[in-house]
């Protein structure tokens, strides 16, 4: 369990608002302001905080402001060396729910995460994935028999690549109509409509360094589809799967999709 607490700049009596983290996504590497964030300041991509309802409302609208907060163990003693910042430029979204407990402050950057895009970015397909779990497909075990029958074909070894577990190979099944969804609305690819291909291109994009999941923790361990540059805390907790993420430029998704077009049909032909 952590704290952030947040000082008002404007206060002239020099008052902090404190809530409480629950869940949080880093993404450094997806957005400018994260690039320039070096590795004592975080700013998050999405994040969920639990308040008193008395301090919900100035909490909040300190982040808004840009004013940096100050992580607190459970202690209540500070972590020196790390703040977060919710930049003003970076134009987060904030959303309060209230419950009897308290109030769930949530932020985010909207243009990672909205699957309405209303025009293709022409540089880069970019966007982040952070589904619940009631999101997420039913198993499917034929979609599963497809996947497994993929990574038969790769020879791992000499890519000096991780195989992906068998609970990633379920996320993977689970998660990939929410990803496909992502890329039909930001890029003109063709997509054949079937949940296994749907699968077997995101598994390529994680394999070739498209995709990538997020990892538990700043330090998470390294496997199949994870980099540095994406890692979550807590939500499991708060009722969220897996994040997945896709960053690169059109011709390089374009390229793992003619491939995988032609290696989905030569498998499903009969």
């Amino acid at each position: 369990m952590k704290f952030l607490r947040v000082e008002s700049k404007d206060d002239s009596k020099g008052r902090s608002f404190r809530g409480e983290v629950v869940a949080y996504a880093s993404a450094n590497s997806f957005w400018e302001g994260g690039e320039n964030a070096g590795r004592e300041l975080i700013r998050p991509v999405f994040a969920v905080f639990a308040c008193s309802d008395a301090e919900a409302r100035p909490f909040a609208a300190n982040l808004q402001c840009g004013n940096k907060a100050q992580v607190y163990n459970h202690y209540g003693h500070e972590e020196k060396g790390t703040r977060w910042e919710f930049m003003r430029s970076a134009k987060y979204t904030y959303a309060q729910q209230k419950h009897p407990e308290g109030v769930f402050v949530t932020a985010y950057l909207h243009e990672l995460f909205r699957d309405d895009a209303a025009m293709v970015d022409p540089e880069e397909v970019k966007f982040i994935l952070l589904p619940a779990k009631d999101w997420l497909a039913p198993h499917d075990q034929r979609v599963m028999d497809h996947l497994q029958a993929w990574c038969g074909q790769i020879d791992w070894k000499e890519r000096s690549v991780q195989v992906p577990t068998d609970a990633q190979i379920e996320t993977i099944a689970r998660t990939c109509h929410l990803w496909a969804r992502q890329i039909a609305v930001r890029t003109k690819l063709p997509i054949p409509n079937d949940a296994r291909f749907f699968a077997q291109a995101l598994a390529s994009c994680l394999l070739h360094g498209v995709s990538t999941f997020s990892g538990e923790g700043r330090g998470w361990r390294s496997s199949f589809g994870t980099n540095g540059g994406f890692y979550h805390e807590g939500l499991d907790l708060f009722g969220m799967s897996n994040g997945v993420a896709t960053k690169a430029k059109h011709e390089d998704v374009a390229k793992v999709f003619a491939e995988q077009v032609e290696i989905f049909f030569g498998m499903t032909r009969n």
